[in-house]
This record gives C-alpha cells, structure tokens and sequence, in this order.
C-alpha cells in the first residue's frame, strides 16, 4: 500500500497540468473550480462509504478478526482497477485548446449575455 502513496499525492497535480493544456486562458479558473469541487466531493463520499463498509464488515467495530476488514479493502482495489480501465480507455493524443484571442473573449461574452 506504501508505494501507491507517492502516486496517490501526484495525482491533482498532474490533474491540474493537464487541464490547463487542455482549456484556453480564459476558461481555466473556471475548470479549475470545478475540478476542485469534484475532487472535495469524492473525498467527502468515499470517507463516509468506506467508513460505512468498514463498521458493517467489522459489525461495529467489534470483530476481533483482523480478516473482517478484507472485503472492505478489497471492494476498494476493485474500485481502483476499474477506474485505472477506464483511465486506460481514454484517448492518447490531446486535442488543441482553443487559443485565447479577442474575438473568443467578445464571442463568451455575448454568448453570457444572452443566457
């Protein structure tokens, strides 16, 4: 588990670099927020479901078997795997950010405008 840990740490980091490739100057706080939200989001949800799992895997935390907690840990690799599949499925190549010009930024502003 110890060596997952330095991957673990790098990966909003390396969330962020990509995002700032992938969106134009004047959308990235925006991407950025979001991103950040998401992320505050999940970390909320899997602490409370894995917490969760774990107090029924150990029936309240009463289990003297260390074994009780194994399918909570394993539901989580699991978890992992099928996330770094899909991970796996996503294209190779990034496509261009749309460069940031005068016209884009009048072009979002009408379009803000309008709604």
């Amino acid at each position: 588990m110890g060596c997952c840990t330095g991957p673990m740490f790098m990966l909003m980091p390396i969330i962020s670099g990509i995002k700032s490739n992938l969106v134009g100057a004047n959308e990235q706080g925006l991407v950025q927020g979001a991103l950040s939200a998401i992320c505050n989001l999940a970390a909320a949800v899997s602490s409370l479901l894995f917490g969760w799992m774990y107090w029924e895997a150990t029936h309240s935390s009463e289990s003297a078997s260390r074994d009780s907690a194994r399918p909570v840990f394993f539901a989580s690799t699991i978890l992992a795997i099928v996330s770094w599949l899909i991970a796996l499925s996503l294209q190779k190549e990034m496509p261009e950010p749309k460069p940031t010009t005068i016209a884009n930024l009048e072009e979002g502003l009408l379009q803000a405008e309008k709604a």
